[in-house]
């Protein structure tokens, strides 16, 4: 969190041109929503920023690249309507309650998968369905905590 607080708006602004900038050069098609969070997220930035160790540069090359596997992936188009429902029964994964520090708790039950019974891309569209839907709600959370024991 200290690290995402040191980022200046200026590093903010750098980032967001220099991305917009070479989406402009290799028009890679990314999906709008990805192009507007990149407009409005400045959280979502920080954490590029903070991650490539306050180098902009460096937290460009993450930044396009993860906007370039959420469109190879699909992630704006996950929706659960479109997955196996047995996945959402079983109850291996779901967000419940919060942590000492007030961040909502993304719960893996390993006891409740078993190895092989699913398609490994339908698992890991569950995963990251799962990811996408605690980043967005609410938005003013930061991090994610994992409990290893439940």
């Amino acid at each position: 969190m200290e690290d995402i607080n040191r980022v200046t708006q200026e590093q903010l602004t750098q980032l967001r041109g220099g991305f917009f900038d070479k989406v402009k050069a290799n028009d890679p098609g990314f999906h709008p929503d990805d192009l507007e969070r990149v407009k409005t997220d400045e959280l979502w930035l920080r954490r590029f920023i903070a991650h490539g160790e306050q180098d902009v540069e460096t937290a460009l090359q993450l930044l396009y690249e993860c906007v370039q596997w959420r469109k190879e992936f699909g992630v704006n188009e996950l929706d659960h309507t479109k997955m196996d429902a047995a996945l959402f029964e079983k109850g291996t994964l779901f967000i419940r309650n919060k942590d000492k520090f007030g961040k909502k708790l993304l719960i893996f039950k390993a006891k409740h998968h078993q190895k092989g019974t699913v398609d490994m891309e339908q698992l890991q569209k569950f995963i990251v369905y799962y990811f996408e839907r605690k980043e967005l709600v609410p938005k003013k959370l930061v991090s994610l905590a994992i409990s290893p024991k439940l």
